[in-house]
């Protein structure tokens, strides 16, 4: 029949292929070997689509009965739509089990320091027992099997299960067509309307993901500048401005660095506080820069930190050619294990399925399929809420609850444009995974002096038009997810002191949604090391690491002495009413990184604020 090698059709529906196709399918044979050019794959591809797609796709396909309504909704708009797909082309679907809904009681349980189980976390086994039913997985399974498909990846757990097969299989066994959606030269197939499952499955199944989601714009840090060879100071933040300026515990006198006494942390607490960091598109980081980062400052070497890297992206090669391949991997490492520089350290690189995954998805994925536990994880990544769909955002939240019920938080950036998105437009535009109730959401500060005192006068809130901010400080109010329990009297306290006020922020926001950031810290001007060369490098994306740093350095203090780790730390922070804090009332995120002044933003206050 001249269909490609590659795709060698079934036995039993070759016969079939050729009933289907009729005269139509042997005359476009006939033609092209009476032109004495035949080729198999010429012929095969000059086909029409549906002739193609009859000979591509797998055995008998139960018809799908279950629409699921909205499942291609949230296309972002910088995805353009072309032709159809290629039928005979393979693909990868990614299919999600449905998972207990009761495990947002449980996190409040465990995390609530009013609750009688505080801090009393569950096993591992007993989190997958919630979780997970197993007969949702072996029914994915069956119907994997039933369609032609073959599984080719599947967490330790069965949460998620990667199957492939071709388009025209998909485009049966999901009752959607299937079209190439391109962006910045990279293609993927994905359904252009809602996706269809049987009914037998459609319980145990999620969503289906790869099939009507594309992926959203991801935001990294924003601003890096070159430094003339050995220009430091004060002005600049390094471990040691770090230390000073936040109390954070240091020896400093035994060594020093290139530039006198840095910070120095005993190997003090337990060696089973892993904590990680979080990237993806392509960043590495450089193990020679870390190295180099530690000599220069006179920290530790870099061998005292156990470092486990997954998805091999760990090539300092890369950072020599392009800072940009590495600015964000390189500041994470470098200073999440500046303030915890002995405790296990994961660089956690997520593959994605194709160019139009979801990144939140594939770290949702990663999470599942964890051996090591990570106590502290810190993502220093975001896209508009707007963007994502809620079904992914679901999948992120779930495998957060689950980390913070075996007792994990998750740490992220609250971006570098304001309340204004990703900074090309004014408008309210939340910041996910930053908006999620169920991460610690980490925002941006500066400072007139760094060898000053931290808190209000002299910090003030990081924004790109004051004091050479380079970026703003990401916040606002989520227009997905409610406003958490642990919230109600920060945000309270926060409209009665802004409402009918000059202060009041201007309309369009979800006043009722979960308020973000959480916390905030330094921002501005971190020096890193990146291709052997020292940057300053600004963003949320510096605070969130330095963060992280900090809470899993109090586990391992925590867990050395046979206390529990401290979880999900929201509702702890909130019930504190702040005192764990120093205050910042001056400033506002309303100009974005890209000096877009806009009329949407909050002003700080005493107190909370966004």
């Amino acid at each position: 029949f001249g269909y490609p090698p590659s795709q060698p059709l079934p036995r039993s529906r070759r016969h079939a292929c050729a009933v289907v196709s009729g005269a139509t399918f042997l005359s476009a044979v006939l033609v092209v070997v009476a032109a004495r050019s035949y080729d198999a794959t010429n012929a095969f591809s000059a086909l029409s689509p549906q002739l193609r797609a009859a000979a591509c796709l797998s055995a008998h396909v139960p018809e799908p009965t279950t629409r699921r309504t909205g499942s291609s909704a949230n296309k972002p708009t910088h995805w353009s739509l072309k032709s159809a797909a290629d039928p005979c082309s393979e693909h990868d679907v990614i299919i999600a089990t449905t998972q207990q809904t009761q495990l947002e009681d449980a996190l409040r349980k465990v995390s609530d320091p009013k609750s009688k189980n505080y801090r009393k976390y569950l096993s591992e086994s007993e989190v997958v027992a919630s979780a997970i039913d197993q007969e949702h997985v072996s029914k994915i399974s069956t119907w994997v099997q039933s369609i032609g498909a073959r599984e080719v990846k599947r967490t330790k757990n069965g949460e998620y299960i990667t199957a492939r097969a071709s388009v025209a299989t998909w485009a049966a066994a999901l009752g959607c067509e299937f079209y190439d959606y391109e962006f910045n030269g990279k293609s993927a197939p994905r359904c252009s309307e809602d996706y269809s499952l049987p009914h037998e499955v459609d319980a145990a199944v999620h969503a289906v993901f790869n099939v009507g989601n594309l992926a959203p714009k991801i935001s990294k840090l924003k601003g890096i500048t070159k430094l003339a060879d050995s220009q430091t100071g004060s002005e600049y933040v390094t471990p040691s401005v770090l230390a000073a300026f936040y109390s954070i515990p240091s020896t400093g006198a035994s060594t020093s660095g290139t530039f006198g006494p840095d910070i120095l942390i005993p190997p003090t607490g337990s060696a089973s506080a892993r904590q990680a960091v979080f990237e993806t598109q392509g960043e590495d980081y450089s193990p020679s820069d870390l190295a180099t980062f530690r000599t220069y400052f006179g920290l530790p070497p870099s061998t005292a930190t156990p470092i486990s890297n997954v998805g091999a992206h760990d090539e300092s090669v890369a950072c020599e050619v392009d800072a940009d391949l590495c600015d964000e991997g390189n500041l994470d490492m470098q200073y999440m294990t500046t303030v915890n520089p002995y405790g296990p350290t994961t660089y956690f690189y997520v593959t994605l399925a194709d160019v139009a995954t979801d990144p939140f998805l594939a770290f949702a994925m990663a999470l599942a399929d964890l051996v090591e536990p990570i106590y502290v994880a810190s993502i220093s990544w975001g896209s508009s809420e707007s963007e994502e769909v809620p079904s992914i955002m679901t999948s992120f939240d779930t495998e957060a609850i689950k980390l913070g019920l075996k007792g994990g938080t998750i740490v992220v950036s609250s971006g570098d444009d304001g309340a204004n998105g990703l900074g090309t437009v004014c408008g309210y535009e939340p910041s996910f995974p930053a908006s999620s109730p169920n991460v610690l959401a980490v925002g941006a500060t500066n400072a007139y002096d760094w060898s000053g005192s931290a808190g209000a006068p002299n910090e003030i809130v990081c924004q790109a038009d004051i004091e050479g901010g380079v970026v703003t400080s990401g916040g606002g109010f989520s227009g997905i997810y409610e406003q958490p329990y642990w919230q109600d009297d920060a945000v309270e306290a926060y409209f009665a002191q802004v409402d009918s006020t000059v202060n009041q922020p201007a309309g369009g926001f979800a006043k009722g949604g979960r308020g973000y950031p959480d916390v905030s810290l330094a921002g501005k001007d971190f020096e890193v090391v990146i291709g052997d060369v020292l940057y300053l490098v600004s963003g949320t994306s510096a605070s969130a690491p330095s963060v992280a740093g900090m809470l899993a350095r109090i586990n391992a203090g925590l867990l050395a002495a046979g206390k529990p780790s401290v979880g999900l730390v929201n509702p702890t922070l909130y019930a504190s009413s702040g005192s764990f804090a120093n205050d910042i009332t001056s400033g506002d995120n309303k100009c974005t990184a890209y000096l877009l002044e806009c009329a949407e933003g909050f002003t700080a206050t005493a107190g909370w604020d966004p």
